[in-house]
């Protein structure tokens, strides 16, 4: 299955301009000839030329390529072999077009299905770590080709452990897909969550300033301060903000984000803390400044 999966994939990014795809033109030739010269025997080369259709070509015109070769051999076999052979041969070969069709479909759905659960986190359905480099990857590809802002959110619940332990994981695990759906609520289409740890999360805002990230930031905070996400209680949660800087790399990004997260812990929970860097003249970033928004809670360490 492995390898039919990856060969649906492939075909899915291949079309009638890629040169494997051309093959098909010769093979379907092949088929007529073979059955013009050897009559009945020679249409078995139609079932092969069918399958080979699907494998290399976009479905639409492989189901195109099919029907072509399928009615100019019916003509073709009605001259040769009479009535009977010829309804045969197009009942029997138009079934063929049928199931490599129904076949392709489902392992298409697999793969889609499979491709899916590996970027995606199976408790909340967040995106995972594995996904969040590659959008990582892009948002930085996409700085260096266009200068295209981004920003980073990386928070996570106030004393999460407290809540397993006094509660119980089920209870935590179930508070965490609630966390997971309103801040799905909330965000924009174009931003993406994902889960990197435990309580841990990114949320990913391509094209946001450092202002927009923030005010995002403290948006989500209140929400999920003012909402009943345990058991009809509310927790809050810490978040770190980050803007995608110059010859910024993805670790120093997360890093960066990561350390504000732990400046808003430390400086008493329940609060959005940002990550900006003063220029030097000479374009070289300076020691870190952060910036907070005060928010009630007991001073602490994080977690």
């Amino acid at each position: 299955m492995g390898i039919a999966l990856t060969a649906i994939d492939g075909r899915q990014h291949r079309g009638i301009s890629n040169w494997f795809g051309w093959l098909f033109l010769p093979s379907a030739a092949g088929a007529a000839m073979a059955l013009h010269a050897q009559g009945t025997v020679g249409a078995l080369w139609c079932y092969p030329a069918v399958a080979f259709a699907y494998f290399v070509l976009p479905t639409r015109l492989a189901g195109i390529g099919s029907v072509a070769l399928l009615s100019l051999c019916a003509v073709m076999m009605y001259r040769y072999a009479g009535a009977l052979a010829t309804v045969s041969f197009v009942v029997s070969l138009g079934l063929v077009i049928v199931l490599v069709a129904a076949i392709l479909q489902v392992f298409d759905h697999l793969r889609r299905v499979f491709a899916a659960q590996a970027i995606t986190d199976p408790l909340t359905g967040a995106f995972n770590r594995r996904h969040l480099e590659s959008c990582v990857a892009a948002a930085i590809e996409r700085r260096d080709r266009s200068a295209e802002s981004a920003s980073l959110l990386l928070f996570d619940v106030d004393r999460f452990k407290e809540i397993n332990d006094e509660l119980g994981h089920g209870a935590g695990d179930e508070m965490l897909k609630a966390l997971v759906t309103l801040v799905t609520e909330r965000a924009r289409k174009l931003d993406v969550l994902f889960r990197i740890g435990g309580d841990e999360f990114v949320l990913l805002l391509p094209g946001a300033r450092y202002g927009g990230a923030l005010a995002v930031a403290e948006d989500i905070r209140g929400l999920v301060a003012s909402s009943p996400l345990l058991n009809g209680r509310c927790v809050s949660i810490s978040i770190g903000v980050s803007e995608l800087q110059r010859d910024q790399s993805a670790s120093r990004w997360i890093e960066d984000a990561d350390a504000a997260l732990a400046e808003a812990k430390q400086g008493g929970r329940n609060r959005v803390t940002g990550h900006v860097f003063a220029a030097l003249e000479s374009g070289r970033r300076t020691s870190p400044a952060f910036v907070r928004t005060q928010r009630s809670g007991r001073r602490g360490i994080r977690r």
